[in-house]
């Protein structure tokens, strides 16, 4: 973040402006069947947002440097280091940093928004956008390590971004989602939000929402390292 301190000025006032006045301008948040954008909901949906989007400009530099920088290739078959503690430690790095930055963006949203965030709402959301930003990571470590070709691992990658963002979105809509929307529910980084949501708007605690997740993210760093040790071989 040293090294890139207009960048990270600029996401951290620039984003969660310009995200909030992008919802804030749609039409469709204004009718009654939308909970309102002024809602804690919306504003916890804007975090896990921003969240997302900084973790993939810094994870798609990153992977793309280790994808094609010959040095950092060798260093990563030189090195001692078990494959799985390497995954961790190259997700964990950038997991850390977007997690800071997507704190210091949600203050801003909070000043902008005036919304009141109770501080033990903070105690469940902080270990929830941590998971979610894990699972976000390793997720586009394990495109980067199935594919070959640039184009095919940009094209997955933005699929997978616009399915864990926006079907969370579509859940805070109606937070009691038609059956015909039931099956987006068990994606993990859903899950994640909703546990969220429940203890918002229902005061449940469903841990099982945090939980499971919590193990579909130790399984991808489990995979990650796996694969990584067999395109080291090849």
């Amino acid at each position: 973040m040293k090294s890139r301190p207009f960048m990270v000025m600029g996401i951290v006032f620039g984003l969660p402006a310009f995200v909030y006045i992008f919802f804030y301008t749609q039409s469709l948040f204004n009718a009654n069947l939308y909970h309102s954008l002024s809602s804690l909901a919306w504003l916890i949906y804007l975090i896990f947002l921003v969240g997302a989007i900084i973790l993939y400009i810094n994870i798609d530099s990153d992977i793309q440097e280790y994808r094609f920088n010959n040095q950092k290739i060798f260093q990563l078959i030189l090195s001692p280091v078990s494959h799985r503690k390497i995954i961790f430690f190259i997700v964990s790095s950038v997991v850390i940093e977007s997690f800071v930055l997507s704190v210091f963006s949600g203050v801003i949203l909070y000043l902008i928004t005036g919304i009141e965030f109770p501080f033990k709402l903070v105690m469940y959301l902080v270990p929830s956008l941590l998971i979610f930003l894990f699972i976000l990571g390793a997720l586009f470590v394990t495109i980067s390590l199935i594919t070959e070709d640039y184009f095919i691992y940009n094209f997955l990658s933005v699929c997978v971004f616009l399915v864990c963002i926006i079907v969370p979105g579509i859940g805070i809509v109606d937070f009691s989602i038609s059956s015909t929307m039931n099956i987006w529910q068990f994606i993990p980084t859903t899950a994640i939000i909703n546990f969220v949501l429940f203890i918002l708007l229902a005061d449940i605690k469903r841990w099982s929402l945090l939980l499971i997740p919590g193990l579909v993210m130790l399984v991808l760093l489990i995979i990650n390292g796996q694969l990584l040790r067999r395109r080291i071989r090849r």
